[in-house]
């Protein structure tokens, strides 16, 4: 069986096709719900904590402590592909997930976003974000285009990383330049908008001060005033829904409830608070070890329909490993942190790219092959990580034509994206695991994900015509604009 991560399955592959792979899709499903629960109880509650007590901003806590405690299941898929079945598989899990992260991930948030809420973006911190990953992919395909991997090029990943963690020390000084370069003030209503696209907020103001105020309603430290929420304990995780079909899943959940109850300290609770460092540890092993099961149902399941490593890498696995980051970036969003649900899936592109990646093979040419090298192979690899840039183009763009908000419309276009991608994978089967493709296969399957690419914008622009109009308008009232 490819990919068997330490753990042997214990049906057979005539078993598996002949109706057992069942269980393993009904455990799958089991996990997220696992991995749902230890996000939204222990996991984001330590982490606003944290953040708070570190005096950090959301978007810098989404990019960083979010991206970090949710990438663990990629780092332990790629030190398994690495180190104990040594194949490529860590390779297409990564491209999976940056195609996940970046389409699949912020289309659910958009999607299920809470009824009438408003969800605003800065530009900064997306800009940022994405900068920084484009950086990231273009030095991945830089170091594996030869298709080895020494000691020099794995450490040059981990140097990039360290770049980018440091630049988030000095992240308040950066946004104010580039507020100063990228954004301007309309001198008639003090606005403040974006030289390319304007900001469109509720009431009239910008997208930038829309997204600014949820966080500026926090006192100068970026501590919320918790005065009167210190009064009310928060509901213990173990409390009986009333709703009658939130009791019967509160039954099923319960071996999952119960363990975390007495191995993790809820830090929503008063008694609990100053516990956090243990919460966002403990949280961060439970996800990892539901997302490992999680990983192995998906393999065996990939296994029973007959798909390749590198092909379930980049499909099934980069799906099922971005179920954590989904968790916790639609758990922010519910918050209104959009800014940190945003920063927290492009920032854990950015840490699957040069640390899970990275790291293992550091580890391996250094220390256990005494300097030597990583073979990858690079074939279809190369078209699937240059394709990851047209998504990148089109989610950034999108973004700026929403009015930095989350609309549904958007979210609908992405997910037709993430489809595209896909299914252009699956057409390339062959490309992806190193055999020569034929011309015609190939234009057959790009030009079928192109005409979906192409469907998910009418559906945006369908979706969305008022919004293009009030943009333009706006647009044509900002002061000196673009020719």
């Amino acid at each position: 069986m490819p990919f068997s991560p330490i753990l042997q399955d214990v049906f057979t592959e005539k078993q598996l096709k002949e109706g057992a792979v069942i269980l393993h899709v009904l455990c799958s499903v089991y996990m997220f719900l696992g991995t749902a629960i230890v996000c939204e109880d222990y996991f984001m509650p330590s982490l606003l904590i944290l953040a708070d007590y570190l005096h950090l901003n959301p978007s810098v806590a989404g990019a960083t402590l979010i991206a970090f405690g949710m990438s663990m299941p990629e780092l332990v898929t790629s030190a398994v592909g690495v180190f104990v079945s040594k194949n490529d598989i860590g390779v297409g899990v990564m491209a999976g997930t940056a195609v996940a992260n970046y389409t699949l991930i912020i289309g659910c948030c958009c999607l299920m976003k809470r009824k009438d809420q408003q969800v605003y973006l800065k530009a900064w911190p997306l800009t940022r974000d994405t900068v920084w990953y484009i950086f990231s992919l273009g030095v991945l395909i830089f170091i594996i285009f030869n298709g080895r991997i020494d000691w020099g090029e794995s450490a040059c990943l981990l140097v990039v990383y360290a770049l980018y963690i440091f630049s988030m020390y000095f992240d308040n000084t950066l946004q104010s330049k580039f507020d100063q370069l990228v954004l301007r003030k309309n001198p008639e209503t003090g606005q403040t908008s974006c030289c390319c696209f304007p900001m469109i907020g509720e009431g009239g103001g910008s997208g930038e001060q829309a997204g600014e105020k949820l966080w500026d309603e926090k006192d100068g430290d970026g501590q919320e005033d918790q005065d009167d929420d210190e009064e009310e304990d928060a509901e213990s995780v173990l409390a009986v829904p009333e709703s009658a079909g939130g009791r019967v899943l509160w039954v099923l959940c319960l071996p999952l409830i119960l363990p975390m109850f007495l191995t993790v300290p809820d830090c929503r609770r008063k008694r609990w608070r100053k516990w956090f460092p243990l919460t966002f540890f403990m949280s961060m092993v439970w996800s990892t070890a539901f997302s490992y099961v999680l990983i192995w149902m998906v393999t065996v399941i990939g296994f029973a329909m007959g798909a390749s490593d590198t092909l379930m890498g980049i499909t099934l696995l980069g799906a099922g490993t971005s179920v954590p980051d989904l968790v916790a970036c639609v758990v922010a969003t519910w918050a209104g942190e959009g800014d940190m649900a945003i920063s927290a899936s492009v920032g854990a592109i950015t840490f699957d790219i040069l640390v899970c990646l990275g790291l293992p093979w550091f580890i391996k040419t250094v220390f256990m092959d005494n300097f030597g090298v990583v073979l990858v192979q690079t074939a279809g690899l190369s078209l699937t990580l240059s394709s990851i840039f047209l998504t990148i183009v089109f989610v950034f763009i999108g973004i700026c034509l929403s009015r930095w908000q989350f609309h549904r419309a958007f979210g609908v276009a992405c997910l037709i994206v993430y489809v595209a991608f896909i299914i252009f994978a699956v057409f390339t089967e062959e490309m992806f695991i190193g055999i020569c493709l034929s011309r015609w296969q190939f234009y057959r399957a790009f030009g079928v994900a192109c005409l979906i690419v192409y469907v998910a914008f009418i559906v945006f622009a369908v979706f969305t015509e008022e919004m293009f109009i009030g943009t333009v308008a706006v647009f044509r009232e900002c002061e000196n604009p673009p020719l």
